[in-house]
C-alpha cells in the first residue's frame, strides 16, 4: 500500500481514469497465451524470491507486506480487527503526545489518548525544516478543536541536546519549557528493544484513519535494509522517510509498557510431602 496504491484508489472510481489491476494470470499475448507462466513463478521460487515480493510483483497485491517490513502481520491485524478507521475522542481523557524530533530533518509527533484497553492515536503531526515551537503550536490548534486538556509530552533523551539553527542554540527542552510545554523524557532503550514494544503495543493500537493517514502508510513501509552482499537483512532498520513516525511509535510504546503494563511475580508452585 505505497504511493502506486494511492494512486490506484484515488483513480479507480474517477470517469476521466481506466483502471485496471492485472496479475500475472490475466495478463495474455495476442494469441491468447499467458506472457508469464506458472513454470517461470516457480522458477523465481526456486531462486529465493521471497513470498512478499513473488505476491507484490507477479500478484499486483497491494496487501502483501514490503519486503523485509517489521509490521506485516500486526499492520493486518489492525484492519482485520477494525482497528483502522475512525474512533470518538473521549474529552474526559487527557491528550497525551510524543515526539521523535529532526531539527533540519523531518520531526514527528503523535496526539493519543488511553482508552480502556485501547490506545487511541488521533493526530498525526509531520514535516520538515520548521522549529519544534511550530509543530507544538499545531498540536495546540489541534487539542482545542478536540477540546480535551492536555496529558503527558513524551519526548526522546537526546531532546536536551543543542541543535545547529535554534534561536540562540537553545535545546528544544529548554524552548518548550520557557513557553509553557513541560517535557517528559523517554527512558532510553536499546533498538531491539524498542521494536519488542512496538510489537507489544500493536494489539492495543487503534488508528484514525484520516488524520493519520501518513502514519498508516510509515509502518507498512518500515523495513529492513537487504545487503545485497551478505545476502541477508541489516540489523537495523532502512534508513527511509518512514523511521521518525515509527520511532514515535517506539517511544510511545517504550513508556506504554513502562506505565500501563502491570508487572507481576512468577506463580510459584510447591510440592507438599505425600
Amino acid at each position: 500500500m505505497n504511493h502506486a496504491w494511492e494512486a490506484f484508489e484515488a483513480a479507480k472510481d474517477n470517469p476521466d481514469y481506466f483502471v485496471q489491476h492485472l496479475t500475472y494470470k490475466q495478463t495474455f499475448n495476442n494469441d491468447g497465451s499467458r506472457i508469464i507462466t506458472d513454470e517461470m513463478i516457480e522458477a523465481e521460487r526456486r531462486k529465493g524470491t521471497s513470498p512478499e515480493l513473488l505476491a507484490q510483483e507477479w500478484e499486483c497485491s497491494f496487501d502483501s507486506g514490503n519486503q523485509g517490513a517489521y509490521f506485516t502481520r500486526e499492520y493486518n491485524d489492525m484492519q482485520t480487527e477494525g482497528r483502522i478507521g475512525t474512533f470518538p475522542v473521549n474529552r474526559s481523557q487527557p491528550l497525551h503526545s510524543v515526539w521523535d524530533l529532526g531539527g533540519t530533518d523531518a520531526t514527528a509527533g503523535l496526539l493519543y489518548q488511553i482508552d480502556g484497553k485501547y490506545i487511541n492515536i488521533i493526530h498525526c503531526i509531520h514535516d520538515m525544516g520548521k522549529g519544534f515551537k511550530w509543530y507544538l503550536e499545531q498540536a495546540e490548534k489541534i487539542r482545542l478543536s478536540l477540546g480535551c486538556v492536555w496529558g503527558t509530552h513524551w519526548v526522546p533523551h537526546d531532546v536536551n541536546q543543542k541543535h545547529q539553527g535554534w534561536e540562540h542554540t537553545e535545546s528544544r527542552l529548554m524552548q518548550a519549557r520557557s513557553h509553557g510545554w513541560p517535557l517528559s523524557v523517554v527512558h532510553k532503550v536499546n533498538f531491539e528493544d524498542g521494536i519488542e514494544a512496538i510489537r507489544y503495543t500493536m494489539p492495543k493500537l487503534r488508528i484514525d484513519k484520516n488524520n493519520c493517514a501518513i502514519f498508516l502508510r510509515a509502518i507498512r513501509e518500515y523495513q529492513r535494509e537487504f545487503d545485497e552482499e551478505k545476502a541477508r537483512y541489516a540489523a537495523k532498520p532502512l534508513d527511509n522517510w518512514a523511521v521518525h513516525l515509527v520511532d514515535a511509535l517506539r517511544y510511545l510504546s517504550v513508556t506504554y509498557r513502562r506505565l500501563y503494563d502491570v508487572y507481576q511475580e512468577p506463580r510459584r508452585y510447591t510440592t507438599g510431602k505425600v
